[in-house]
């Protein structure tokens, strides 16, 4: 729950009117959440989920449902960043 106090904090600093709409460990709630909510949304992944679906492979699925969303991909391992661009994510930021 790291990031998502990160981000909450961002928000209320900035006084965005924003909220989060879903903070999951699970790949399969995310993509609930994506078809449930039909909005250009902003995600942020780690790349490493630690799971049987990886944080590119659920990028790209996101990808397909929210074509204008903006993903984020946060991770350690930066030497995965040229592997987002192979998997044609168009992710915002790495």
């Amino acid at each position: 729950r790291l990031y998502e106090d990160a981000v909450r904090k961002y928000l209320l600093f900035h006084d965005y009117s924003m909220e989060i709409i879903c903070a999951v460990d699970n790949a399969d709630d995310i993509l609930t959440a994506v078809r449930k909510e039909h909005g250009k949304g902003i995600y942020f992944l780690d790349i490493d989920l630690g799971t049987g679906k990886e944080g590119i492979e659920l990028g790209k699925e996101i990808r397909e449902l929210d074509p204008d969303g903006y993903i984020i991909f946060i991770s350690s391992h930066s030497e995965l960043s040229l592997t987002i661009l192979e998997y044609q994510i168009t992710a915002t930021d790495f």
